[in-house]
């Protein structure tokens, strides 16, 4: 559904919960990322440091690259989000 890239991360959005992460200096795949969701719609970096994920179900949610933990989550529309920036 959306896929981004900032610095050494890009990361792809999917229909199921999970977002894929990359590194791309190493060319390797760094995991899963999962957002309680029914679909992700979205996702974009904030300055490398920080990915901003959004959702089917109106919730926002904010992982720090360093560790890919998922800081915050937060329902904030009665719809789908559809972009981040």
């Amino acid at each position: 559904r959306s896929v981004c890239a900032s610095g050494r991360f890009a990361v792809s959005a999917s229909r199921d919960e999970s977002m894929a992460v990359f590194d791309l200096t190493r060319g390797v795949d760094l995991g899963q990322l999962y957002q309680d969701a029914t679909g992700v719609t979205c996702v974009a970096m904030h300055s490398g440091s920080h990915l901003i994920s959004g959702a089917d179900d109106g919730r926002l949610c904010i992982f720090r690259a360093a560790d890919w933990e998922q800081l915050m989550g937060m329902k904030g529309h009665g719809g789908r989000v559809t972009d981040v920036v």
